[in-house]
Parts: C-alpha cells; sequence; structure tokens
C-alpha cells in the first residue's frame, strides 16, 4: 500500500473543483463544536459514558467527533484550527465510504477505519491556527483521493495495526508536523485510537508561540503572572503582554502548577491595588511546604532621589511612584509573607530611568543609582538586568530578550545542562546570562541578568526549578 499523502491547500476550496469540503472545529473548556459537516458525511458525537449520538449540522462534542465518509463525500477534508486557550485535543476516524449508513440502520460497521489523534501541547492556539490542510488518503483505484463511493484500502500487519507517516508542511512559525497513524482492521473503534507524535519546531523561538516541555506536576505551586504592556498615562513596553502569556503557559506544563493555582493579571487588571489582592490571595491560598512563581512584565522605575526601585502597575505615575507604584521591596517581601517553602520571583524590567522597560517621569534625570531590594530568606529573585542597565526587546522582534531566553531555556528544556531531567537555577541562570548578554551587545548595550538568592535557601545550584523532563 502507498504511504497516506498532504496535499497543501492555500484556501478553501469549491467541493465542486477539489473534492474537499470545510471542517472548522472550536475547542473551548474541552467542548470541541462541529460548526459545518462534509456534505454526504455523518458526524457522530461521543458523550462521557461513552453513548453515540448521531447528530447533524452544529453539534457539541463532549469527548470525541467521528465522520464517516458517505457515497457523496471524497475521502478530503479541509482542517483549520482556531484559538483556544489549553490543550486541544481533535480526534478523527476516516470510514470507508459505502451505499449504506450501518450506523443509521443498526447495522455493523465495515471494516478498515483509520483511528487517530490530532493532538498539541502548546496551550494558547491551536498548532493547525488559520492554516487550511487537505489530507488525502489512496483509494482502491490508485488515486490519491477516492472517489464518491470507493473504498479506501488502508492494510494491515498481523497484529492489525500498521504505523504510517504523514508530513504537514505549513507555512508559518512551525515547519512542519509529523503525525504517526496506526490504521487497524475490526470493527467500531474502543477508544480514541493511539496518540498522534507532533515534532514542530519554530525556525526562530518564539515565546509567545512556542511549544513547551513537560515537567513533573507541582501540585502544591502557585503562580501569580502579570503583564502590563498598555499603561494608562506611559508609553508601552512593546511584547510584555506576550511575555506574561508565555510565562503562563510554561507554568502549567514545564512548571506543573494546576490551573487552578494560576493567577494572570494583563494591562488594565493590573493596577497596584490588583496586584496587591493577588499577593494576598497567595498568602491565603498557599500552604506549608508548596512553592510560588512570581512573574512580572513591564515598566520599573527608580525614585530619582533615593534609588529605591518600583514595579509600576497599569496606573502608575513615575511623577507620584509612592502612592501610585509599588516598591520591589514590598512585593517581594509580601511574597517571602507566605507559607511556602521557597519563592522564585522573575522580573523582565529595569530601574535605571535610561529607557527600554524603565521610565521616569519628564525632566528628570536618567541613570539613576538603583539601591538592591533586599530579599527575603527563602526567596530567589531572577532580574532581566543589573544596575544602571536597560532591559531591552528581543532585536528586531518584540518581548523582552531576558523572557526570550528564560521561556527558551526552561521551557523547552535547554538550561538542563547535565541532562538529568531537572533544571535548577543555577543552571538556567548559566544558560540565560551569557545569551542576552551577547545580543544586548550586538545591540549596542550592556543586559546582564541576576540572580540572587536569599539566606534561607541553600544556593541557587539546590533550587529545582521543574523536575522530570524529557521524561
Amino acid at each position: 500500500m502507498r504511504p497516506f499523502l498532504l496535499i497543501a491547500c492555500t484556501a478553501v476550496l469549491s467541493s465542486a473543483a477539489s473534492g474537499c469540503f470545510t471542517w472548522d472545529v472550536q475547542q473551548r473548556a474541552h467542548t470541541v463544536k462541529v460548526i459545518t459537516d462534509p456534505p454526504g458525511a455523518t458526524v457522530w458525537q461521543t458523550d462521557s459514558t461513552g453513548n453515540r449520538k448521531i447528530g447533524k449540522g452544529p453539534t457539541e462534542v463532549t469527548k470525541s467527533y467521528e465522520v464517516r465518509v458517505g457515497r457523496a463525500t471524497p475521502a478530503c477534508w479541509i482542517f483549520a484550527g482556531v484559538s483556544a486557550i489549553g490543550t486541544a485535543v481533535g480526534v478523527y476516524y476516516l470510514m470507508n465510504p459505502t451505499e449504506s449508513d450501518p450506523y443509521v440502520t443498526g447495522g455493523e460497521p465495515r471494516k478498515n477505519y483509520l483511528p487517530g489523534i490530532l493532538t498539541t501541547t502548546m496551550a494558547g492556539s491551536l498548532l493547525l491556527t488559520a492554516i487550511p490542510l487537505c489530507i488525502a488518503a489512496n483509494s482502491s483505484s490508485g488515486k490519491e483521493v477516492a472517489e464518491p463511493g470507493e473504498v479506501i484500502k488502508l492494510g494491515a500487519s498481523a497484529d492489525g495495526f500498521q504505523d504510517q507517516e504523514i508530513t504537514l508542511s505549513m507555512p508559518g512559525p512551525q515547519k512542519e508536523i509529523h503525525l504517526s497513524l496506526r490504521p487497524k482492521t475490526g470493527s467500531e473503534p474502543a477508544g480514541p485510537g493511539p496518540r498522534v507524535a507532533t515534532t514542530a519546531e519554530p525556525s526562530t523561538p518564539a515565546p509567545a508561540t512556542g511549544n513547551f516541555v513537560s515537567g513533573a506536576p507541582q501540585p502544591a505551586s502557585f503562580a501569580l503572572v502579570i503583564g502590563i504592556e498598555k499603561y494608562r498615562d506611559v508609553p508601552s513596553p512593546a511584547g510584555a503582554r506576550s511575555d506574561a502569556e508565555a510565562f503562563a503557559r510554561m507554568a502549567r506544563q514545564t512548571l506543573g502548577v494546576p490551573e487552578a493555582n494560576i493567577k494572570v493579571a494583563i494591562d488594565d487588571h493590573a493596577t497596584r491595588s490588583d496586584i496587591e489582592k493577588q499577593i494576598e490571595w497567595l498568602q491565603s491560598n498557599v500552604q506549608p511546604g508548596g512553592r510560588v512563581y512570581f512573574y512580572f512584565s513591564g515598566h520599573g522605575a527608580p525614585d530619582a532621589s533615593a534609588g529605591t526601585p518600583y514595579l509600576l502597575p497599569y496606573d502608575g505615575d513615575p511623577k507620584f511612584l509612592a502612592r501610585t507604584a509599588l516598591p520591589l521591596s514590598s512585593v517581594l517581601k509580601g511574597l517571602g509573607d507566605t507559607k511556602a517553602r521557597d519563592v522564585l520571583a522573575v522580573v523582565d524590567t529595569c530601574f535605571s530611568g535610561a529607557g527600554g522597560r524603565s521610565v521616569l517621569p519628564e525632566g528628570a534625570r536618567p541613570l539613576v543609582r538603583v539601591k538592591d531590594a533586599p530579599v527575603a530568606p527563602r526567596l530567589a529573585l531572577f532580574t532581566a538586568s543589573s544596575g544602571a542597565e536597560i532591559s531591552g526587546p528581543v532585536p528586531g522582534g518584540s518581548g523582552g530578550l531576558f523572557t526570550r531566553y528564560l521561556t527558551e531555556g526552561l521551557g523547552k528544556g535547554q538550561a538542563d545542562g547535565n541532562g538529568d531531567g531537572q533544571i535548577s537555577l543555577q543552571e538556567l541562570g548559566d544558560w540565560v546570562k551569557p545569551r542576552v548578554t551577547r545580543d544586548a551587545k550586538r545591540d549596542n548595550r550592556d543586559q546582564t541578568p541576576s540572580v540572587v538568592v536569599g539566606s534561607g535557601l541553600k544556593s541557587a545550584g539546590s533550587f529545582i526549578i521543574a523536575q522530570g523532563i524529557g521524561h
């Protein structure tokens, strides 16, 4: 049997011209919604008890969906994913086209079907987002697309399974995806079938859309993620929102933080009072022995007279820092006052007043000498820059340079220097610092990320951030 082929469709073509039909799928809160059924096909929905219901037209699917090819439906569809929050999983079956519909009449289905799962672990948006694809199966006539009424021959090995691979070439940051499909002969599918392996890598690292490796669950961990790109009264730090969203996805997947334990505050939801309330939420909910991750992406500002570093909330005003902004020291103290055994605070901002992710009131002098904020005993602080340096963006792109390498080293597992499946703060710092420094110098500036470990922690090397990487 010849392998299955992929035909890349650059647009939604008419069925008369191409034999392809549109099948748009949405996922929201673990619910797949079939917007349009392929003409001549039957779509089944499987409920939570495993019972199947026949549905035509728009239908809600709570567990899986199946498509059986009818006489009027060639074995070819265009798949188009849409944005979704969370891991997206779609289950599909290509059934033989026959003259009768055995499921409707109550009979048994014909043999030969193709089970498979189209899945992605990239939370935030589907891997196939807005990219139309058309998968064509070999037919009994030897054509790449089956004619209406033809039987799709799948073949089988002695044990009833045969591995096949389809390569999906597509535009955008993902160059290709390899899908391992296992055809099987037999009766009705008993379950969702084998998982589809995906090996898509962006040509240029992009934290906002990258795939993160999975780490061991940390059920007692919490994360507070803040990203402010659209300020009320000051210029926007480009990419701060996407940086925060990337860190939140990484917290779920690589750091193993439960969804219910993650708070994300973006733009106007990150006022001074909002942030103070979220820190109080951590103090009330984190249990002894737990962990806290804190991430801030936005503007920092120094007090021009004392050099005290401030985090600027959405409603902050550089002219009235004491009344409108948050001293970094008070934020770190609030995090340290939780019951967590340890805290990792990651701050992608700067406090020099020299530009980048730092602001000063009009007329104030730049390059303010910034005092080091005191660090709570059980807290580790990882900052994007040191002293009077500027925390800058990715050269030629958007988003913070520091967060780019942070998510690449931690979220993609590249900072696991000794390959033991876990990443310590020391390993992460050793991986991030030289890359940020190198790229910043290419942009004719200095930027050196800094790691400070509280007195109650043994060392950066013993502070294990992620475990179970690659296992």
